[in-house]
Formats: C-alpha cells, structure tokens, sequence
C-alpha cells in the first residue's frame, strides 16, 4: 500500500491512513472486515446496508464515540453484550499500531492500542479524524452547543491538556449548578469558581488561539465553494482571564441562583457565522448552510494537519447528497489536492460524481461484500 510524505500549507505532514477494518457487532454489521487503500476509499449501496455504520467504526477507533452523537451503547448490536471496532492505523511511512476499540451495551468502552489500554486524551492527539456528516447542517442551523461540540473535538486533537482542561471544567459546572438548584449557601457555591475560572480561561485562551487558524482556513474554503462572505468568529461571555472569570462568576451569583444554573463561562461560547445581512442560521438558505458546513469540516481537517503534523483521515458520509453537483465536484477537488485517506459513504446514484480515483466497496446487509477500483 503506497504512499508519500505529504505536503500541506508549507509543512511536510504525513497523513494518518487506515490500512485495514474489522467490525463485530456494531448496529446491523454482525461481523465485516476489508482492506483499505491508501487515498480514496467509498463505501457504496442502498439504505440501510451498512455503509454509514462502516464509517462509524473507522472514527470509533480515533474517537472512541460516533460521530453521530450517539452513546456508545447505542452503537451495539441489538441483542449484543458489546461490539468491537479493529484496524491498523500507521502516520506517514511509521508502522502501523493495531488499535481496538470495544463498546459495551452499558455505556463503557475499553481502547488498546498494541494490545495496551490507551491514555485517551494522548490518542485522540495521535490519531486525529474529521467526518463530514449530514447531521452537520446543525453547525449552522443547531445551537450553539453543536458548535462548541465542533471546536472541542477539534482543539482535543489539536492541543495537549485540552481534553483533561475540557473535563475537570464540566465536573466542576455540574457540582455549581446542582448546588445552585439546591439552593446551598454561597460558599458551597463559590468554592468552585476557582477550579472554573482556571480551567475555563485555559478552555477559552486554546478557543482564541484555533479560531484565528480556523476562520481564515474556513473563509479560504467557503470561497472555492463558491459561498463568500461569510465571517467566523469566537464569541465569549467573558475574557479568557482566571481573574476576569472569577470575578465574573461573583457578579453573576445572584442571577445564577435565579436561574438555577450558571451563566458566563466558556459553557456559553459560540462560533459566529455572519455577514453583513445577518447571521447564518437565519439568512442562509439551505444549500449554503451544506456548503458552509463542508467548508468548516475541510477548514478543521487543514487546521489539525497543521497543529498535530499529521493530515488527519477525512471521513465523509453522503456528501453528494448533501450538496448540488457543482458544489460536490469543487469540494472533491479541494479534498483531491490535499493529500491524506479519504473512506466516504455514498448511494449507487451519485457514483457518477464520485467515481474517478476511488477504491469502491460495496456493502450489503452489513458485510462488505466487493471491491473495485475505478
């Protein structure tokens, strides 16, 4: 399986590539295995076969969850204890690490990496992924959470310590909060603006520093597909100062206990789409909202490829379908020119779009069941 050092803003970043696939139970694939090739891989046939959980099981192995949103029980077989996503995963011309990733129906998860347990926030770091999905017409129409999900996914690959900073945060919003609802007296409260104001200002300064990277990366992909105008900005509630936080977080006290919740933090940033006629989620139609979400997801895979030195795996779900031909050949030309594994899923009626340089491997009734190149 071939493949060069890759080229990428200026920066030789070899890419992350997955050379082979084994899944058990997960969804409606009892159990499936296949070789991948080195660049463009799609996975092809009708509703409901498999092609889309196929790509589920690929990020499980970098992510650990689905890209969809879903628990890790959900993913599970119905009928099955756990399901099990394997496959070997190399950077550049390194060996390749047989990693697995296994998914009980309780909610747990267990990641190897060479027959060891994975320290998760370092694996998310070393095997960086972006998917494109249908579901990302929320990054311009959801709320602001769908877009604080993106930028954290993101920054938990592209920044050491982002993913422990990430956590310790939610543990300490969710003790203020529950004592906020129980009405506990104000230094039960305030003993956890400390540990927020800290963590958080770490949180929103590895905000800031992305966003600079991502908004010019994403006003750079929005315009080769033809939507222009459109800014991208980080929109706080406070500084990313500790002592702005805190002092913050005591002003807001009695609002707080209002509200039975707290309300400034970077819990309540948001990513600004906008132009001059207004903001995305109310001006774009929905053909734009598609291709700015496309936009934002090509943006953060230049973005990781820059701050992680390795081209991340670029997984796309349907994308033909989500955007008008023009637009799909734009975006597949931009996605050509980077170099990098692309595994996409796709109907049989779109394959005339996307058929030149692909590895097709059709999948039906949850096994993959042939393979051609094209």
């Amino acid at each position: 399986m071939g493949h060069g050092l890759a080229s990428w803003g200026g920066l030789d970043s070899p890419p992350l590539w997955l050379g082979s696939l084994r899944v058990q139970g997960l969804r409606n694939i009892t159990a499936t295995e296949v070789e991948l090739d080195a660049s463009q891989n799609l996975f092809i046939g009708g509703n409901g076969q498999g092609k889309t959980t196929l790509l589920e099981a690929v990020y499980v192995l970098g992510a650990a969850r689905s890209f969809r949103g879903s628990r890790a029980g959900d993913l599970v077989q119905h009928g099955a204890a756990l399901g099990r996503s394997c496959g070997r995963l190399a950077r550049g011309s390194d060996s390749a690490s047989c990693l697995e990733v296994v998914l009980q129906r309780s909610g747990g998860r267990r990641v190897q990496v060479d027959g060891r347990a994975a320290d998760l926030p370092e694996h998310f770091r070393r095997f960086p992924m972006v998917a494109f999905h249908p579901g990302d017409l929320d990054l311009v129409f959801g709320s602001p959470a769908e877009r604080r999900r993106f930028l954290d996914r993101m920054l938990c690959q592209a920044e050491r310590g982002y993913a422990v900073w990430s956590r310790d945060y939610r543990r300490a919003l969710r003790s203020r909060n529950e004592l906020l609802r129980q009405g506990a007296a104000t230094s039960q409260v305030r003993a956890f603006d400390g540990p927020l104001a800290l963590r958080g200002a770490a949180i929103g300064q590895a905000r800031a520093r992305i966003m600079d990277v991502l908004a010019d990366a994403t006003r750079k992909m929005l315009e080769e597909l033809g939507i222009g105008e459109f800014q991208v900005v980080l929109e706080t509630s406070v500084e990313p100062d500790a002592d702005q936080l805190a002092a913050a977080l005591s002003r807001s006290l009695g609002r707080d206990r209002a509200r039975g919740h707290t309300s400034v933090g970077p819990h309540t940033d948001d990513i600004g789409l906008s132009r001059k006629q207004g903001r995305a989620r109310e001006i774009a139609s929905r053909g734009e909202a598609r291709a700015i979400a496309v936009g934002l997801r090509l943006a953060e895979r230049e973005v990781l490829a820059e701050r992680t030195g390795t081209v991340p795996l670029l997984l796309l779900d349907d994308v033909a379908a989500e955007l008008d031909e023009a637009r799909t050949r734009k975006a597949l030309e931009i996605i050509r020119r980077r170099p990098g594994q692309v595994i996409g899923a796709a109907a049989r009626d779109v394959l005339g779009v996307l058929s030149r340089g692909w590895r097709h491997l059709e999948v039906r009734n949850g096994a993959v069941v042939s393979t051609s190149n094209c």
